[in-house]
């Protein structure tokens, strides 16, 4: 129940309120169908659209290092995914409106803990598999790095021509 007078009520101070969270957001769900001259300014706006709606503040400010990631291909050439580090900070300016905003910063690829290369880490190995001890890799490493951690089957490139 909710407490009946405003005295019981804890105030939440915005010092509270201070987070920073890591995103991955998938651009390409929001640029597909988009003309080729839209699409990295649709970015920075599916990029607003989301720190807004995880952060619940209208004030989201992004960073230039993000913004040069964005285009760094091109108007059209946008990323389909990005990771993003969502930082709620306090508005220290007088004239605010709000009395905190939201940065967005890029963190790039070599930060981020990522499955691939396999579970045992294996490199990423082509062609056929090799007889088990003629190799410097694990024998299970005969699927590429991009499905051997969606599936535990063999990928598309190498369907048919697996040796037993």
């Amino acid at each position: 129940m909710a407490p009946k007078d405003k005295k019981e009520r804890k105030k939440r101070s915005a010092l509270e309120d201070v987070k920073t969270r890591e995103y991955t957001i998938h651009l390409h769900k929001h640029v597909h169908d988009v003309a080729f001259k839209k699409r990295a300014p649709t970015a920075i706006k599916a990029i607003r659209a989301f720190a807004k709606k995880a952060m619940g503040t209208s004030d989201v400010r992004i960073d230039s290092n993000l913004n040069k990631q964005l285009w760094s291909r091109g108007v059209k050439g946008v990323p389909h995914r990005i990771r993003v580090q969502l930082a709620r900070k306090r508005n220290d300016s007088e004239d605010a409106k709000e009395k905190l905003y939201t940065l967005v910063t890029y963190v790039p690829a070599e930060l981020i803990k990522s499955k691939r290369g396999g579970t045992c880490g294996a490199p990423y190995a082509r062609g056929l598999r090799l007889e088990e001890g003629t190799s410097d890799l694990p024998a299970h490493a005969w699927t590429c790095m991009f499905c051997c951690f969606r599936r535990p089957r063999p990928c598309h490139h190498q369907r048919g021509r697996i040796k037993n």
